[in-house]
């Protein structure tokens, strides 16, 4: 399970905070260019509990085709991880 409160904050918005239940709710973006700018900040506060054995996302923006963008996630061994690409492969 990931208990987990996403902040998103951006140039034009104020303080905009949706709080999840960590288990059944998450919120989906349709992609749009003016949210990927050059400089951003992401952050998530996640406690990350069962699961062992699969790999949770607590926050992406990615394109697997061009290897861009960003995914913060719990491997299968619940370690956090982080994967950054910009187009010539996604380091960690």
């Amino acid at each position: 399970m990931l208990v987990f409160f996403v902040s998103i904050f951006s140039v034009n918005a104020q303080d905009n905070t949706i709080n999840l239940n960590g288990s059944s709710q998450y919120a989906e973006v349709a992609h749009n260019s003016s949210l990927n700018t050059t400089n951003f900040t992401v952050e998530a506060w996640a406690l990350v509990t069962g699961g062992i054995g699969s790999f949770r996302a607590v926050v992406s923006n990615r394109n697997t085709d061009t290897q861009q963008g960003y995914v913060i996630y719990a491997d299968n061994l619940n370690n956090w991880r982080v994967w950054v690409g910009t187009g010539g492969g996604f380091k960690s």
